[in-house]
């Protein structure tokens, strides 16, 4: 995890862990991202798999090393992923996805689906055949999939 997270995911002295929020990133060939196989928990691979998974809550089943950084609140989840795609931008493959208008609308979706409890996953096209993938995952509990341990139990 990111040395610098406000919140590790480990609970309150005698409680559950506060409700918090993963980032994941992955950069890769697109042809990784289309084998779903090895995206699938059932996959001897998948934990082992650096690869966004099929369902996005289910990156919470794979190891905390797989975790790019933990956040506490939706505002500081959003400030990373705005600093995620300021930096890719200039790669991404398709023009149209480089344009200011674009960039704000997408982080305002992902400032709204945080704050409603949601998931956010983004994909785009980089240089040739690469594809890039964003994902922020609530934890403690997961809104659609509760009864996921947080990753960060394993560093307790």
């Amino acid at each position: 995890m990111d040395a610098s997270s406000p919140h590790d995911g480990r609970p309150p002295k005698g409680g559950r862990p506060r409700p918090h929020f993963h980032a994941y990133r992955w950069t890769g060939d697109r042809r990784t991202y289309d084998r779903e196989g090895p995206r699938r928990p059932g996959s001897p691979e998948f934990a082992d798999n650096p690869c966004t998974p099929i369902l996005i809550a289910n990156w919470l089943l794979r190891p905390a090393r797989h975790v790019t950084a933990t956040f506490h609140d939706a505002d500081a989840a959003v400030q990373w992923f705005e600093e995620q795609i300021t930096r890719a931008a200039p790669g991404f493959a398709a023009p149209q996805e480089r344009e200011p208008e674009r960039l704000a609308a997408k982080i305002a979706h992902v400032r709204d689906t945080l704050r409603r409890g949601g998931d956010a996953h983004a994909t785009w096209y980089v240089q040739a055949t690469g594809y890039l993938t964003l994902d922020l995952v609530g934890c403690s509990p997961n809104r659609n999939r509760s009864q996921l341990p947080c990753p960060a139990r394993e560093l307790r």
